[in-house]
């Protein structure tokens, strides 16, 4: 026997050549398809724009691969190489195959949500940015099963495709996602009444982002949500460079990596910029944030700062939550809070001058 390609599979990579998800359902093969799809990997880096790392789900291991502009001769070959890779990895029987795109574009409009977004250490000139930490990948565990109910749905996302994680243990299956050097990985759950649960794990670039929305919540029970992020957050803050809480807008947009800002939409900063030297630089002002020391050389003595370690180094400066709360004032608040962190908040492309000084010449 062999692996076959399923018809739909050469279908896709034509019509989509930027946006390819491949799935090898292979049942009782489930680490010969992972290390068949990981050998791939080497043959398709060099036909590819891009090429993921290998996704463990229970239906399957999945890659997503963008042909960009590609040429289309190589990439129709891009099935056979896979199965290819496939069969020397011991994988006699199996089906490529194109998994279910996601549902799931309509929970960018799903309002009242709270997301953290912590950021753990960043590069330096001799060192690449560390990896998510493991136990940020057990809290997130923890955030999605202190809010799970039986009668919801669990979904990895996966570049426009998702797949039901079922029972599957949260925390295991985001150490396998980072073992097969998986980039980024968002979960989401779905209870019963329209709150949604997520996680986005960029497990390579060592950020994390945990929110909650709930399109019928009160203000007290976003309140409870923001709470419980911000302890959450605390719990993150030894190995986090940065760490903030938003809330009131939609959930996806807010957890999506480098989602604008109101502050890079007036003009501020870009967050992709942002990321690389959030341990100097703020994304925006928000209800709260979590500042370390090169914050704090910028900003100076915080009065209302609350120290999270003995030596003062890491801070929390947190606002009143309420007066962020969607129906509020919050434009004023925001500039008010933004005039005394104006150190850390740089306009269009000012980052250029830092990424030099760290990196030399050429940005990261």
């Amino acid at each position: 026997m062999t692996v076959r390609i399923d018809g739909a599979v050469p279908a896709a990579i034509r019509r989509r050549p930027g946006g390819i998800v491949l799935l090898v359902d292979a049942a009782g093969a489930t680490d010969g398809a992972r290390a068949g799809l990981a050998a791939a990997h080497r043959d398709l880096v060099l036909i590819a724009k891009y090429v993921s790392g290998v996704l463990p789900t229970p239906a399957g291991a999945a890659i997503f691969i963008d042909g960009g502009q590609s040429d289309p001769q190589a990439l129709r070959r891009i099935p056979q190489i896979v199965v290819e890779h496939l069969e020397a990895a011991g994988v006699t029987d199996g089906v490529l195959t194109i998994p279910k795109p996601s549902s799931h574009a309509s929970l960018d409009t799903v309002p009242r949500a709270v997301v953290l977004w912590a950021y753990g250490q960043r590069r330096t000139r001799q060192t690449r940015t560390p990896p998510i930490p493991t136990r940020w990948l057990e809290l997130a565990e923890r955030w999605i099963q202190q809010r799970r109910s039986s009668q919801g749905r669990t979904l990895a996302l996966f570049y426009g495709a998702e797949f039901e994680l079922g029972d599957a243990g949260i925390g295991d299956f985001l150490m396998a996602c980072r073992r097969g050097r998986v980039d980024a990985c968002q979960i989401i759950h779905e209870a019963p009444g329209g709150r949604v649960t997520g996680i986005n794990a960029q497990l390579l670039g060592g950020a994390l982002a945990l929110g909650s929305a709930e399109p019928t919540a009160n203000d007290g029970e976003l309140l409870g949500t923001f709470e419980a992020l911000r302890q959450t957050a605390r719990l993150l803050a030894p190995e986090a460079a940065h760490a903030y809480i938003d809330l009131g807008g939609p959930l996806l947009r807010m957890m999506s990596a480098y989602a604008a800002t109101d502050w890079s939409n007036s003009g501020g900063e870009l967050p992709e910029s942002v990321a690389g030297l959030c341990d100097e630089l703020l994304f925006d002002a928000f209800p709260v944030q979590i500042l370390g020391p090169g914050h704090l050389a910028r900003l100076g003595e915080i009065a209302d700062a609350t120290p999270l370690d003995d030596a003062g180094k890491k801070v929390e400066l947190l606002y009143e939550p309420s007066a962020w709360l969607p129906g509020a004032d919050i434009d004023a608040v925001r500039a008010q809070a933004r005039d005394a962190l104006s150190a850390c908040l740089l306009g269009r492309s000012e980052s250029s001058t830092i990424f030099a000084r760290r990196y030399g010449p050429l940005a990261p």
